[in-house]
């Protein structure tokens, strides 16, 4: 929304005009939202007067307006900014409507502002209520609704998931979901959502559901995204890791099998969530890489092959950042392994690919290390019998 600098209309006095609510706003159309944007500001700051005009002190009636694809930025709402390209909102008086419709500018061009009407040839106004409301939800839409924190792929999201919904009108409304269908093709889901309201259960369906419009209300995530959140996968990854090597199980092989199927089955939603996180903000290049490690570690665990791949070669590439050109090298002298840093990625990466070369040197680092982080030490004793496991 565009609202003119009070400076640039002080030309001949001391008196600034502003611009009046007159209470409601027209709806225009034009099809170049970045030349009409342009053109509007300029008839705001008064560039557009003739020479004539500036002699004799006029000036035109201040107004408001509101590009709405200036709003929408993400590339995933393409459609909607699409949709929303060729509005454009005016807060004037019906004079001053006339006067841009009549300005050179317009009607000198092949690509003119114009009313938008109904079927019937009415000009359409809204009220002044509705637009605020049409920018809020139009903000609210395409903004990240946690600092660093993606939206929730739909595909994440099943029946019987408790969730907060985000849209406009349903804000912090939380619910289960009873139904839900997503469409890959477009990336959309419909919905259908259990709330409890003033006491009684009511079911509601949302036809058309983007990224974002919903988010996961579990203690689980919750605990993940306060605090220190590294600190916090970690605890996370090294509960999972013990899980999949059955770390401290005496009983026989049967026994131990059973148990790591069981637990198999329990960490996979756990898992998926921590890997739909991939891509939060971290506050250093050292904390995303150890972010990009533990992110490895859960693609191996749950056995997406496709993002463990993705990671692995990350991993890879980080390690050869900090000197390491093979295996081989890590083999022959663990302290290669220069850095905490270091000793973390080459853990991940030994989660993957079980070389025991790459456990070798992360023990030879953390023996040498009095100072060496207590994670690293909790990690490498999760894995130790990982070769004899399968994951």
């Amino acid at each position: 929304m565009y609202m003119p600098e009070q400076k640039e209309y002080d030309i001949h006095d001391e008196t600034v005009p502003v611009a009046v609510d007159n209470g409601y706003w027209y709806v225009m159309i034009h099809h170049n939202p970045v030349w009409i944007q342009t053109m509007l500001e300029r008839e705001l700051r008064g560039e557009l007067l003739s020479h004539q005009q500036l002699e004799t002190g006029l000036r035109r009636e201040p107004f408001e307006f509101y590009v709405p694809y200036f709003d929408i930025q993400r590339e995933r709402d393409a459609d909607i900014r699409n949709d929303f390209r060729k509005f454009v909102f005016i807060n004037a008086s019906e004079k001053r409507i006339g006067e841009l419709l009549m300005a050179d500018w317009n009607t000198n061009t092949r690509l003119r502002l114009y009313h938008y009407r109904n079927k019937m040839g009415e000009i359409i106004k809204v009220r002044n209520s509705d637009i605020r409301g049409l920018q809020m939800a139009i903000r609210r839409f395409s903004m990240e609704y946690f600092e660093g924190v993606p939206d929730q792929p739909l595909t994440q999201f099943a029946e019987g998931s408790r969730v907060r919904v985000k849209l406009p009108c349903w804000e912090d409304k939380e619910g289960e979901i009873r139904r839900i269908h997503v469409r890959t093709k477009t990336g959309t889901a419909s919905m259908r959502v259990a709330f409890v309201i003033s006491g009684l259960e009511r079911e509601v369906t949302f036809p058309e559901l983007h990224e974002g419009d919903v988010e996961f209300l579990d203690q689980q995530t919750r605990q993940l995204l306060s605090g220190k959140v590294i600190e916090n996968f970690e605890n996370e990854v090294a509960i999972i890791l013990g899980h999949r090597y059955a770390v401290g199980k005496k009983q026989g092989e049967t026994a131990r099998q059973a148990y790591v199927a069981e637990k198999k089955r329990e960490d996979a939603p756990k898992l998926r969530r921590m890997l739909s996180f991939a891509d939060i903000d971290m506050d250093s290049y050292d904390d995303r890489r150890r972010f990009t490690a533990l992110m490895l570690m859960c693609a191996v665990l749950l056995g997406d092959a496709e993002a463990v791949q993705r990671y692995q070669q990350q991993v890879e590439q980080y390690l050869k950042e900090d000197g390491f050109v093979g295996d081989a090298e890590v083999a022959e002298d663990g302290r290669r392994l220069s850095t905490p840093t270091a000793a973390y990625l080459a853990i991940a990466l030994f989660v993957a690919t079980k070389n025991p070369d790459l456990r070798t040197a992360v023990k030879a680092f953390r023996d040498g290390h009095p100072d060496c982080p207590s994670i690293i030490s909790r990690l490498i004793n999760k894995v130790r019998d990982a070769r004899a496991k399968k994951r």
